[in-house]
C-alpha cells in the first residue's frame, strides 16, 4: 500500500500524479476551509500540501494522525502553525523561492 499525499486547497493534481506515480497515491482536497476535509482522508494522510485557503491549526493537525510532513506551497507559513505541528513530531517545509522570477520580472 502506498503513502498518501493530500493537497488540502487545490484542484490540479496534474504534475503531482505524474510525479509521484508509484511511489504515493495522490488526492486533492480543493477545500476552502479546514471544515471542508473529511476525517477518513485526514486520517490516512502521510505528506499534507497547502496553498493558502486553509489554516493548518491546532485543531486540524490533530486530525492528521498519520501526518509526518506539511509542505506549504509557497515563500512563508502564515497558515500553518509550525509550534503545533513540532509538538506533535510533524517537520513542516516551504518552496522559499517559490515565485521569484514572476516577481522579479
Amino acid at each position: 500500500m502506498l503513502p498518501s499525499y493530500i493537497c488540502l486547497d487545490s484542484v490540479d493534481d496534474s504534475v503531482e500524479r505524474r510525479v509521484l506515480q508509484g511511489v504515493a497515491t495522490v488526492r486533492m482536497c480543493g477545500a476552502k476551509s479546514a471544515s471542508d476535509l473529511d476525517e477518513r482522508t485526514l486520517d490516512a494522510a502521510r505528506v499534507v500540501a497547502v496553498w493558502h485557503c486553509v489554516r493548518v491549526d491546532a485543531a486540524l493537525l490533530s486530525r492528521m494522525r498519520s501526518c509526518v510532513l506539511i509542505v506549504r506551497m509557497g515563500v512563508g507559513y502564515d497558515n500553518v502553525d509550525v509550534r503545533a505541528a513540532g509538538k506533535l513530531g510533524i517537520r513542516v517545509a516551504n518552496i522559499p523561492d517559490y515565485g521569484s522570477e514572476e516577481v522579479a520580472d
